[in-house]
């Protein structure tokens, strides 16, 4: 094993500004090889010391691998640098922690994806759950045109990152975006270099990729910076898309990323996969809040509801209902000119539209007879009333 020479002088790597200005792009910075002795010329990761985190809102626990063993930019160095030596993807995973999904749940993309164009469709974080069904990733499904555009898909965060109570997700810190954003052009220059891979075509959703983090990948990557691919940046995460977004957002990908096929086709796919039509579990896993589960189980119960018809013995019979006159009419058997006893005494009683003089002094309802029931009853002389005059109208005097 040859050591490596302890005045050589210095070592290029590939790192972000550390301010977050306005430098966006990627730097070239040249580390003195003072800092970065190794006793073998075998690159190895330098031991870190989990630092505490400043924010009291921020579970300890749920820290990802790629946080705990690079926590700075520098410590990135390594991998970078056996890159550059021509070093294949495989010793570099020799040099990768285990528990780092970087470069690792992308090589059975790449190696699918040989010597092909493709368009590159950037997201947020992994599934927790592989077998959950998402949104997302039915979407994606349908960007590939039935093998007809072949799809290269990258999440931001090499692993999942959520809460102890499965709540959600934790934000993009900006130093954490160093390090991912400089994971993601190192796999991209090994999808171009070791595996042939063409980018045609850059998608990328969800609000991580805002303030331009696409161009600082851009930056690092020489083979794409002097002809830029087309690029569409949809701030709303795809799996939040309502049917008429994805109407509008079909639209968009045939007048940029995806010139080659028409706003019809593209939305066809999407009805292919279900993403229009049927409702489908967010990227979420499944014991994500037991408010969530108790929504999707009405929703569900309520679409059971209306998709189901009748019983075929309820179409079969087809039950007529006399109305309630006539069964009556049947029943009685009598003449037109009988009276019906059932409908008299639950005939209503009427009152006469004028009433007459002692009835309208008291301020009672009048039946209209002369004399009526009340005055007959009281023993008073009933003289019938004036016609009261409408509302709106004047009375002439003569």
């Amino acid at each position: 094993m040859e050591t490596a020479v302890s005045n050589m002088k210095s070592l290029e790597i590939f790192i972000f500004a550390s301010r977050r200005s306005s430098f966006s792009a990627f730097k070239i910075l040249r580390v003195s090889s003072s800092k970065m002795q190794t006793r073998s010329s075998k690159p190895s990761l330098p031991k870190n010391e989990s630092l505490p985190s400043k924010s009291k809102s921020r579970d300890m626990s749920s820290e990802t691998p790629t946080q705990r063993h690079f926590q700075r930019l520098d410590q990135f160095a390594p991998l970078i640098n056996a890159f550059k030596r021509r070093t294949r993807s495989a010793d570099i995973l020799k040099i990768l922690p285990e528990d780092v999904q970087m470069i690792r749940r992308a090589l059975p993309q790449f190696r699918e994806l040989r010597g092909q164009e493709v368009m590159l469709v950037l997201g947020f974080c992994m599934k927790p759950d592989d077998e959950e069904e998402c949104k997302t990733d039915k979407i994606v499904s349908a960007l590939q045109m039935q093998g007809e555009n072949p799809v290269l898909f990258l999440d931001l965060r090499n692993e999942c990152r959520r809460k102890k109570d499965n709540s959600g997700c934790f934000s993009v810190m900006e130093n954490e975006v160093e390090v991912l954003l400089a994971s993601k052009a190192l796999e991209i220059q090994i999808a171009q270099e070791e595996f042939g891979i063409t980018i045609r075509a850059v998608l990328t959703f969800s609000g991580c990729w805002d303030h331009d983090r696409w161009s600082r990948i851009l930056a690092a990557l020489e083979s794409l910076e002097n002809s830029p691919p087309h690029y569409l940046h949809e701030t709303q995460h795809l799996s939040r898309m309502q049917h008429t977004q994805l109407k509008y957002f079909a639209k968009t990908l045939s007048q940029t990323v995806m010139q080659d096929w028409s706003e019809k086709k593209i939305l066809d796919s999407f009805k292919s996969v279900g993403v229009v039509e049927t409702r489908l579990v967010p990227r979420v896993p499944k014991d994500f809040g037991a408010r969530y589960r108790k929504l999707n189980e009405i929703a569900e119960e309520s679409m059971e509801g209306l998709e189901s018809g009748p019983e075929e013995s309820e179409k079969d019979e087809k039950i007529v209902k006399k109305p309630r006159i006539e069964n009556l009419l049947v029943e009685n058997e009598g003449s037109d000119e009988d009276e019906i006893p059932e409908m008299k005494n639950r005939s209503r009683k009427s009152y006469a539209s004028v009433a007459c003089q002692s009835c309208r002094k008291g301020k009672e309802k009048c039946d209209g007879n002369t004399p009526c029931a009340r005055c007959v009853r009281l023993d008073k002389e009933c003289v019938p009333g004036e016609p009261r005059a409408k509302r709106g109208t004047k009375t002439s005097k003569g």
